[in-house]
């Protein structure tokens, strides 16, 4: 019955009433489009670091990251293939990969010189980890390929160096001696980021050991099946490791690209401004059409108390109203805000510009999550159910002779 007369009651005026819905539908598409928006961006960036740099989780001795360094021959993990295998067996897991992580010299032909981090992997699972580098000339490395390497992309523009390209890298061994291996250049990678682009040189796991002189690892990376389950999977491997003898430091993927953080928080810095825009401009809008509504109802308001009409019916009959008025405007933006974002995906994305510090332009696409769809339905239904209230709590608490007497 009260939603009955709520919605008579919107109809009375169909040019203000769609007015007013007009700016619920256009806050409903802003929060979505943009949140999605920054949705995409930070999805994307996140599978970024975890698919060409640090997977999910990273297994390493105790004080590698504050010293690798100095001396990253001083943290090999004992036992490590028993190590592998035992993650290998968790269920959340996708992949195991170890590497052997150095600095050396890249020396060319043309006497260029260049400090590079050099990452000794196994070819085969590491292609399964990192796909999500955005650009590859050349080949893949695989098993066997001892005497070839793949450079970042920006590296290899430094070092003029191309697809087939011969150099040389040296570092000092583990024994402290000066050791050189002659290289060639089978492939080019690119990722989100200038800095890992810029210095990454990457060669089979049996090749970084001979090169270094040393025999193990010192890092275990393990890409899991989602990346949800990144927090509860360290938690959980922590003393497992203990209870199997290794005493072990297990770092997620979020501890090392604080870039990450730093794209979160100045997007979620402009999101919240843009709430606030949108709260303010429903508010208003809302608040205008129920003052103008009330107005023009006085003395019925009046005629309806005079008659026995409780204060708190007439009170929900508003509330109703603006309730009505917030779940037309919302249903209609939501709807147009997923036709907006398919749209989009089919025209294949926004293109947009490398953000500073990356290497990449992208075309964005719309992600629309169920949290953003919850925001934008909590201001859309509950500003027009506040901003209802105000004038509703005025009138019912006028007195019904004034009331009546507005309408003469």
């Amino acid at each position: 019955m009260v939603f009955s007369l709520a919605l008579r009651n919107v109809l009375r005026n169909k040019r203000r009433t769609l007015l007013t819905m007009a700016g619920i539908v256009a806050g409903t598409v802003s929060i979505l489009l943009l949140g999605g928006y920054y949705e995409y961006n930070y999805w994307g960036l996140r599978e970024s670091f975890i698919r060409s740099q640090y997977a999910h989780v990273q297994i390493t001795k105790k004080g590698y990251w504050a010293k690798q360094e100095q001396d990253p021959f001083a943290f090999m993990i004992p036992r490590s293939p028993d190590l592998v295998a035992l993650l290998e067996s968790q269920g959340e897991v996708e992949t195991v990969s170890a590497h052997l992580n150095y600095f050396g010299i890249l020396d060319t032909a043309s006497g260029d010189s260049e400090l590079v981090m050099v990452r000794g992997v196994d070819p085969e699972r590491e292609n399964g980890i990192n796909t999500f580098f955005t650009r590859k000339s050349g080949r893949d490395l695989v098993a066997g390929d001892l005497g070839f390497a793949e450079l970042g992309l920006a590296l290899a523009r430094k070092a003029n160096l191309d697809v087939g390209s011969d150099f040389s890298l040296s570092t000092v061994s583990s024994d402290g001696a000066q050791n050189a291996l002659p290289l060639k250049v089978k492939g080019m990678i690119g990722s989100y980021s200038a800095d890992f682009d810029s210095k990454i040189l990457r060669i089979p796991l049996e090749t970084a050991q001979i090169l270094a002189g040393a025999d193990g690892v010192q890092e275990i990376v393990v890409l899991l099946k989602d990346t949800d389950k990144t927090a509860s999977f360290r938690n959980r491997i922590l003393p497992l490791l203990r209870e199997k003898g290794w005493d072990l430091e297990v770092t997620t993927w979020d501890q090392h690209a604080g870039y990450y953080a730093q794209v979160v928080q100045f997007y979620g810095g402009y999101f919240r401004l843009i709430l606030m825009i949108v709260i303010v401009v429903v508010f208003f809008s809302t608040l205008n059409t129920m003052i103008m509504s009330i107005f023009e109802r006085i003395a019925e308001v009046g005629t309806l108390r005079s008659f026995g009409t409780g204060r708190l019916l007439i009170l929900a009959q508003f509330l109703c109203e603006g309730g009505v008025l917030g779940l037309a405007g919302t249903a209609a933006g939501v709807i147009l805000a997923f036709v907006g974002a398919l749209v989009i995906r089919l025209a294949g994305g926004i293109p947009m510009p490398p953000p500073p510090g990356l290497t990449t332009s992208v075309a964005v696409q719309i992600m629309i999550t169920p949290h953003n769809v919850a925001v934008a339905c909590l201001i859309g239904v509950g500003v027009p159910l506040i901003a209802s209230l105000l004038p509703s709590v005025h009138m019912v608490r006028t007195q019904i002779i004034d009331q009546i007497r507005h309408g003469s």
